[in-house]
């Protein structure tokens, strides 16, 4: 009778969870912006709370491997795979972007130098076909630096014009140093996976 009952609150109860490749170049700050994911999305913590910058940021490091975390937002369950930039380590992306129902893609705003490269692998990304309709959100991080390149630009350098009529496209300019944008980011996305989808390039 126990597990009966253990069942069928587990049915009403079963929220489902959300697989996501947290991706970019190296040194994108992919990683920062995860720890402050964790802040804003704590279970049960107010859509809108004032929080304090995550102390693990002043010890990050270029992530090697794999950064897992597990997050609640809007009644739901997100599943965050972190994997490094290096062009050593983006062999292992294709395993975990295999399972992935979203990309989050982190640009470098602050050195146009790597935008080629960051274009090219997103390109490789977005073609596959689980993938083709799937809402995109694009971190244009380090916005707070002197000269960071303007989110209209990184849009036309990432060509995503040539899927506006795909998918919806977020390009959120942000700071993973001050947490401004993110949020707003992770919010964006949340709203088109839950059906509210438009075909937009939408750039705050």
């Amino acid at each position: 009778m126990f597990s009966l009952v253990q069942g069928i609150y587990e049915e009403l109860t079963y929220v489902n969870e959300r697989k996501i490749a947290l991706l970019g170049v190296e040194s994108s700050g992919k990683s920062s912006i995860l720890e402050w994911l964790k802040v804003y999305l704590k279970k049960n913590a107010p859509a809108e709370a004032i929080v304090e910058k995550p102390s693990s940021l002043e010890k990050m490091n270029p992530t090697v491997g794999l950064n897992v975390a597990k997050l609640h937002t809007a009644g739901e369950k997100l599943l965050v795979w972190d994997l490094g930039g290096a062009k050593a380590l983006r062999s292992i992306w294709e395993r975990y972007v295999e399972d992935a129902e979203v990309v989050i893609w982190v640009v470098d705003s602050a050195d146009e130098s790597k935008l080629e490269d960051s274009r090219d692998e997103l390109k490789k990304l977005v073609v596959r076909e689980h993938l083709v309709h799937s809402p995109l959100l694009i971190f244009a991080n380090k916005q707070d630096q002197k000269d960071a390149i303007d989110p209209v630009k990184i849009s036309l350098d990432l060509d995503l014009l040539s899927d506006a009529e795909k998918r919806p496209q977020c390009v959120q300019p942000c700071s993973a140093e001050s947490g401004e944008g993110i949020r707003e980011g992770i919010q964006w996305l949340m709203a088109n996976l839950q059906g509210n989808m438009k075909l937009e390039i939408r750039i705050p």
